[in-house]
């Protein structure tokens, strides 16, 4: 949730010596992998891939749950760089990995949140990555996402409503930048349903992306749904 990469990368390297000094090997990969992530987030694919070799070699000989939650973060870090190939081959290493954990498929106690639904849901995030950085194919990418987001997207009712307005904004947001604004009205209205349950800096980044993207194209302005959502999300104060 950091915004500053000085702090959270502060946060990170204390946590990557406790983990090391405690002998958390788990953990110590997490924690790379979480930079790669957060390295991508500031634009930054070629720190992004030199650290997430680190994580995944860091991972090595881990937990299959925490294999699989590392791949899933290289998945991410080749889906912004445009590697198409490099991006299929490690989502299907991560689905293999969980699935291999087999009776250990909890992994460890601290990994609790993360399950074969998570899993999907990270995956379809990067392909809403890829969608905006491949040279092809995009609108089926972004059709893609929204299957494997379609229980995020859909549910009324979640029991993380952070993260279920984080994709379903970062949704929207892809449909709006290729100019489908009927689809990122819908879906945002989906989305803003957890609205008051929520105090992440980075989902209230993504809705004021979200405003900004919705009048890039011609007619917007003109559009009362689009002027209805912006007005609301205006309100938001974020």
């Amino acid at each position: 949730e950091r915004e500053g990469r000085a702090s959270a990368g502060g946060y990170f390297r204390d946590g990557l010596t406790d983990a090391h000094e405690g002998d958390h090997a788990d953990l110590f990969a997490h924690i790379w992998a979480c930079m790669a992530y957060q390295a991508v987030y500031c634009g930054e694919l070629e720190e992004a891939n030199q650290v997430e070799r680190k994580a995944v070699s860091a991972a090595d000989g881990c937990h299959p749950v925490v294999r699989a939650l590392t791949s899933s973060r290289l998945a991410y870090v080749y889906a912004a760089s445009g590697n198409v190939h490099g991006f299929r081959s490690v989502c299907e290493k991560a689905r293999g990995q969980y699935q291999n954990a087999g009776v250990a498929v909890h992994g460890p106690e601290w990994l609790y949140w993360f399950d074969a639904e998570e899993l999907e849901y990270q995956l379809a995030h990067s392909v809403l990555a890829l969608a905006t950085h491949a040279s092809s194919d995009s609108r089926r990418y972004i059709a893609e996402a929204e299957i494997l987001l379609s229980g995020k997207v859909a549910a009324p009712d979640t029991s993380t409503p952070r993260d279920a307005l984080f994709h379903t904004a970062s949704l929207a947001r892809v449909h709006a930048q290729y100019g489908d604004l009927g689809s990122a009205v819908r879906i945002a209205d989906l989305g803003l349903r957890h609205v008051e349950l929520v105090r992440s800096t980075r989902v209230f980044n993504v809705l004021r992306a979200l405003n900004k993207d919705l009048i890039m194209h011609r007619g917007a302005r003109r559009d009362p749904q689009v002027r209805d959502l912006r007005s609301r999300l205006r309100e938001l104060q974020i």
